[in-house]
C-alpha cells in the first residue's frame, strides 16, 4: 500500500523533541511569562480560568491569546533549531 503520509522516523522524532527542548529552554532563560504559562497549561493541566487568575489577566479570552502567542513563539524557535 502506498500512503500519502510519511511517518516520522525515531531520529526525526528525537530531533523534533531536542529542538523543542532547546526552544523551551531559550524561552525560560529569556524570562517573562511564556515558559510558566505553557508549562502550567501542558504539564500541570491548568485551565484557562486557573491561568487567568494566576497571571492576573482580565479574562480567559485574553489568557488564551497570550497562550497562543507563546505557542507561536515556541513553534518558530523550534523550527529554527530543527534547521540547524
Amino acid at each position: 500500500n502506498i500512503i500519502d503520509e510519511l511517518e516520522p522516523t525515531e531520529d526525526e522524532n528525537e530531533t523534533n523533541l531536542n529542538a523543542m527542548d532547546k526552544a523551551l529552554k531559550l524561552i525560560k532563560d529569556a524570562g517573562g511569562k511564556c515558559y510558566e504559562l505553557l508549562t502550567l497549561f501542558w504539564y500541570k493541566n491548568k485551565s484557562m480560568e486557573d491561568l487567568t487568575s494566576h497571571f492576573g489577566y482580565s479574562n480567559s479570552a485574553n489568557t488564551k491569546v497570550q497562550k497562543y502567542k507563546c505557542q507561536k513563539r515556541l513553534e518558530i524557535l523550534t523550527k529554527n533549531y530543527q534547521n540547524e
